[in-house]
């Protein structure tokens, strides 16, 4: 058996044992086989016939279904034409008045619903405009009581302020006067 082979590449001697000497084996043993770029185009060359049949399969799917669907609209226009020239006069007046009829308690219906909900609307918008008017009002009361109350606290304060500096002594002897003299002209009228 070799123990050197010669390297493409540079000619030179190289030993089997080692690295590269196994790799030019390798490469040389696939290029008997067939080699790698062969495989490569035989593989890309599949991969493209194989995605055109799935493409032509597709193309045929759908001209499949579109022949389906033709023929099911052309079946049930045949169906329906078959259907119109059984039936007699008579019968297609009786079914022609039918839908008439169905067609103007609809619109009946139709037109009595919208007058509802008209009406339904405008008291909901007049529901409306009374709860913010009110709201309104509401507010403007609240407004008023908190200026009331703090008014009242602030007279409140004066008063606490006029009794500490003692200014109500003096109105007690001013009251006391006033009530004996309007007790005096009360018993003078008499």
């Amino acid at each position: 058996m070799y123990r050197k082979i010669v390297n493409p590449i540079s000619g030179k001697k190289v030993s089997l044992t080692g690295k590269l000497g196994k790799q030019i084996l390798r490469k040389y043993l696939n290029y008997l086989n067939g080699g790698d770029k062969q495989m490569a185009i035989i593989v890309g060359q599949l991969r493209a016939q194989s995605e055109a049949c799935a493409s032509k399969v597709a193309e045929l799917e759908k001209e499949l279904t579109q022949a389906k669907d033709a023929l099911a609209v052309a079946k049930k226009k045949e169906l329906e034409g078959a259907a119109f020239d059984e039936m007699n006069e008579d019968q297609f007046r009786e079914l022609s008045d039918k839908t008439r009829k169905i067609k103007r308690t609809a619109l009946k219906f139709k037109d009595k619903s919208v007058a509802e909900t008209k009406a339904k609307n405008k008291a909901m918008i007049h529901s409306w405009k009374l709860a913010a008017n009110s709201s309104k009002s509401i507010a403007e009361a609240e407004k008023a009581r908190n200026e009331a109350e703090e008014k009242a606290i602030e007279l409140g304060d004066m008063v606490d302020q006029a009794a500490a500096l003692g200014v109500f002594d003096d109105e007690e002897e001013t009251e006391e006067e006033t009530e004996e003299e309007t007790e005096e002209e009360t018993e003078e009228e008499a």
